[in-house]
């Protein structure tokens, strides 16, 4: 039983250290361009983010983005800089005047130098390196500075080198710290991301990620979901068959319901806020890195941002698990002064999907791409890539703009097609619409556009929404598209028609809910297609995600920049992986085999020649009978034991990437007990006699044993009970049957005694295994689950009289509690502790009682 104490305590810590950093600049990176009558100033070798700046018609000069991973639990308090050296440029320059960045939607003319910019007798900037702010991804936090190459005089026309500078930072503990997974795999994962990204360098990704294998033990222990599918209570079902799919592909995955996530997740000021509350509890408490969306934003919302002067729908909010979005407590969502760093701790995406059919059309197509059980060998399908490319401000800017940052990262093995305005699509939609009808793996596409339409030629050349339901090509392809509002998820937009197409169309579509900005998006697309192909993230979400990390950091002000990483979005699955090579077919050998004296599974997985196939994911899956993932060896061996496996069947699947999948059924034909508990109860022996078990209390017990296999079972089985849930504790675990049980026949088990810790912080469900025994051996395994109730007390109301009695004010506190929580509160009482030491109580305790869930104390005071 709970006693407890409300009490407010102050803690104070310090972690105060300083660290000092030197950079150093090659002045054979450094180019000045003539144009008309300005001087453009470049560095080579970096991603300038000067474009990105909010002070249009200031000089534009090279800056770029210097990334220092600090100790856990830092921030930056302070900034100095030690020393600089500089070396003056010879000759007069005219810097040229940064301009908005380019949209289909702008005017698009040119600003003017801004004249009190240019009248600064003052070096422009100030300083080499400026703090930005820190970012939190899973659990690291990240310092940003902008390190600038040159600085300017604008008045004196004077331009200076910077050869070197040397700064040094002050940190101290972070009152903010990010949240954190709860598997040691993504932690290293997220931090082997971090090292080779936070030099000062533009993308240094110069080695593929890190390979270390999820767990099998996790994985499988029912204690992960992987993947989270939220959705309506009316087409959960719907999702049954890629629920199966995905456990079979070795991805843990459930469906919440929004019904169920408002009834456990009631606090936020909406739906939009209790979703991401579970999302993080659930990345936090059951290694959750996945996130569909399935419904259209009428019945699983988005969240709406305001940044940038403009207001448009983004599931980003959901990825990114720190703060709240919402720091200034306005309700306007993503605002510059909301703190958002935008790093994801999940991978989030959305499919637009209203009814039953929409979603079986849905997962059809998702199983043609990643099955491929309808591959045509005659077809290059999924290794071919069709790029259209309209003229954006000059001709051919749109080819050359793909030509240059995105076919250099697509495997040269690919079939590419290319249409452009300038060629083939001219004036008319029929080539673009005819090539659509074919079967490409991928599309990526520079072209107008606006919710309803996308215009990849010249006028005339508009393919509408309404028209993609005529498109009947048999083989869905991934479309990343970059173009003005085509995927606006709040309107019934060209994206949603696209997936939801009924005879063609595609599994996936990569678009902007807002403005496209083509000369500055492009390096985050270039980085997608690089990630999926060259880095090792092909899972399409999650490249998406940390394709936005280039320009992470560079977003303290309201500007282009947050639009850029914030507007786009994936309609499509979260975790389905991109074909990047001619897909291959793999063999695979099912035998039963004796590993240590019990039987065993043994899968033998081998490429088309016949040579083995090292880390294919094996997975041997019945529903509610028996999970097992496995990673095949160098001898592209996998073994399961089927020592604790009870039942004759299940399916074996086989995947790896790049690999056309395996599923077939294995027969598991050995003499097997099948056992079930059907009914259990508990007694309570001390407590509150609520009948609840909750912290502190103590139980006995008791549980129904049915016999559903075909051979009894003699006297001596033994019952193992494990708790996996810290702070339930058997006395004797272990006890004798002592009775045959024939098949069909129920038993009931002896007395197992058991007690509750009082040291439980919240509500959860216990998990209790029970091990069935037979000399010595498991023959099987069943389990028991119960709900623990814990109270939580409440002020529900308080009023304060005051008199004035000679000097002194006297006060008459009176306080009323609530207990919101399911357990009984047992012993309760509060304390009264003056925050003014000019303060004193009379009385500093009261004693509230025991309070059931739900009920209202007395007042006291």
């Amino acid at each position: 039983m709970l006693r407890y104490i409300l009490l407010v305590i102050v803690l104070s810590a310090q972690l105060v250290s300083a660290q000092t950093f030197r950079i150093e600049h090659d002045r054979n990176n450094l180019a000045i361009v003539k144009t008309d009558s300005y001087d453009r100033i470049k560095y080579n070798g970096i991603t300038d983010l000067s474009a990105l700046e909010p002070a249009i018609g200031a000089p534009q000069l090279p800056v770029y983005l210097y990334r220092v991973r600090l100790q856990p639990g830092e921030t930056v308090t302070d900034l100095h800089i030690d020393r600089v050296v500089r070396e003056e440029i010879d000759g007069v320059f005219s810097v040229y005047p940064r301009q908005p960045l380019w949209n289909q939607s702008a005017d698009n003319q040119f600003v003017s130098p801004d004249e009190k910019a240019y009248a600064s007798e003052d070096l422009t900037p100030a300083a080499p390196v400026r703090f930005l702010g820190t970012g939190r991804f899973n659990g690291i936090t990240i310092a940003h500075f902008a390190v600038s190459p040159v600085q300017y005089i604008p008045s004196a026309g004077k331009l200076y080198f910077v050869k070197s500078v040397q700064f040094s930072i002050q940190t101290d503990n972070d009152q903010q710290p990010g949240v954190a997974p709860y598997l040691s795999y993504d932690a290293v994962r997220a931090s082997d991301f971090v090292d080779r990204m936070t030099e000062n360098t533009s993308h240094p990704l110069g080695k593929t990620a890190s390979v270390h294998d999820l767990s099998p033990e996790d994985l499988t222990s029912g204690l992960i979901d992987r993947y989270v599918i939220i959705t309506t209570e009316s087409l959960k079902d719907a999702f049954e068959p890629l629920v199966d799919w995905k456990i079979r592909r070795g991805v843990p995955t459930v469906v919440r319901t929004l019904e169920w996530i408002r009834q456990n997740f009631p606090e936020g000021t909406d739906d939009a806020e209790r979703m991401r509350n579970f999302i993080r509890w659930s990345y936090q408490k059951r290694g959750t890195k996945y996130v569909m969306f399935g419904g259209d934003t009428d019945i699983i919302p988005t969240r709406i941002i305001h940044t940038g002067g403009y207001t448009f729908p983004v599931d980003y909010y959901f990825a990114d698990l720190d703060g709240t979005w919402n720091a200034n407590n306005n309700d306007i969502f993503g605002e510059a002064e909301d703190n958002v760093d935008a790093y994801p701790e999940v991978y989030v995406s959305r499919i637009p999907v209203g009814n039953v059919e929409d979603v079986q059309r849905f997962i059809t197509k998702l199983f043609k791409y990643e099955k491929l059980t309808e591959l045509n060998s005659e077809e290059k399908y999924p290794a071919n890539v069709l790029y259209m490319a309209s003229n954006l401000s000059n001709v051919n800017d749109g080819r050359d703009l793909i030509m240059k940052n995105i076919d250099p990262v697509i495997n040269p093995d690919f079939e590419r097609r290319m249409i452009t305005e300038s060629g083939e699509i001219g004036n008319s939609a029929e080539v673009p619409k005819a090539e659509l009808n074919k079967n490409y793996g991928l599309i990526f596409s520079e072209s107008h556009g606006a919710y309803f339409t996308i215009r990849p030629g010249g006028t005339n050349s508009n393919i509408f929404s309404y028209e993609l339901d005529d498109l009947t090509n048999s083989m869905p392809p991934v479309w990343f598209i970059a173009s003005c509002n085509t995927n606006d998820i709040i309107k019934r937009s060209f994206s949603e028609m696209y997936i939801l197409s009924k005879h063609g169309g595609g599994v996936a579509y990569i678009g902007n809910t807002d403005y496209e900005y083509p000369f500055s998006g492009i390096y985050l697309e270039r980085d997608f297609f690089d990630l999926v192909f060259n880095q090792g993230y092909p899972n399409i979400a999650e490249a998406l995600f940390l394709s936005r990390y280039r320009y992470l950091g560079f977003l303290n002000g309201e500007g282009a920049t947050r639009i850029i990483v914030f507007a786009t979005l994936e309609l499509g699955d979260a975790e389905m992986p991109i074909w990047t090579e001619n897909p291959a077919r793999m063999q695979v050998e099912q035998q039963i085999v004796s590993m240590n004296d019990a039987p065993a599974l043994q899968i033998t997985v081998t490429d088309s020649a016949g040579s083995p196939l090292e880390g294919a994911v094996a997975t041997l899956y019945r529903e509610n009978q028996v999970y097992k993932i496995g990673y095949s060896d160098p001898a592209g061996t996998v073994l399961f034991s089927l020592d604790d496996v009870h039942t004759d069947s299940a399916m074996v699947t086989v995947s790896k990437h790049n690999y056309i999948p395996y599923e077939q059924p294995a027969t598991l034909a050995h003499d097997t007990y099948q056992l079930s508990v059907t009914s259990w109860q508990s007694n309570e022996i001390y407590g509150n006699g609520n009948k609840q078990c909750e912290p502190g209390e103590s139980f006995d017990l008791t549980f129904s044993i049915r016999n559903d296999g075909a051979i009894p079972i003699e006297e001596g089985l033994v019952l193992q009970l494990v708790a996996e849930t810290p702070g339930v504790d058997f006395a004797s675990p272990q006890k004798e049957l002592r009775e045959e049980i024939l098949p069909g026949m129920t038993v009931s088990s002896p007395e197992f005694s058991f007690t509750i810790s009082p040291d439980f912080p919240a509500d959860t469900t216990a998990l209790v295994n029970i091990y069935y025994l037979m000399n010595d051996r498991v023959v099987d395994h069943g389990e028991i689950t119960f709900p623990i109730r814990l109270p939580m007390l409440t002020l529900n109301g308080q009023s304060v009289e005051t008199e004035q009695t000679g000097s002194e004010n006297v006060s008459y506190l009176n306080a009323r509690f609530m207990n919101r929580g399911k357990g009984m509160a047992t012993g309760a009482y509060f304390t009264i502790r003056p925050a003014d030491s000019l303060c004193r109580t009379e009385q500093d305790s009261f004693y509230i009682g025991n309070l059931a869930g739900g009920a209202v104390s007395d007042d006291f005071g």
